[in-house]
């Protein structure tokens, strides 16, 4: 339970810095937070459309600066999993 306050401060703290989603109204009788609603997941982005080799690439490196910041800052909110299709 204390990993999952940490984790509602760490993101309400960094909800300016646009890396994060926002998050609101912490309870602590029921350990759980709400959070700004993202319009699609990255996964479902770019299976719903056909990228440009330019969109690829500006999604890797907006991906790659999210994890230099976070990293900088001695962050690391969210767990990436790099799933391999075959």
């Amino acid at each position: 339970m204390h990993r999952f306050k940490r984790e509602y401060e760490l993101m309400k703290s960094e909800c300016n810095s646009g890396y994060t989603l926002k998050v609101y109204d912490y309870n602590l009788k029921n350990s759980s937070y709400s959070m700004e609603m993202a319009s699609k997941s990255l996964d479902n982005y770019i299976k719903s459309r056909t990228l440009t080799e330019k969109e690829k690439d500006k999604i890797v490196i907006r991906v790659v600066d999210c994890m230099k910041y976070l990293h900088k800052k001695e962050l690391f909110i969210a767990i990436f999993i790099l799933e391999i299709y075959c």
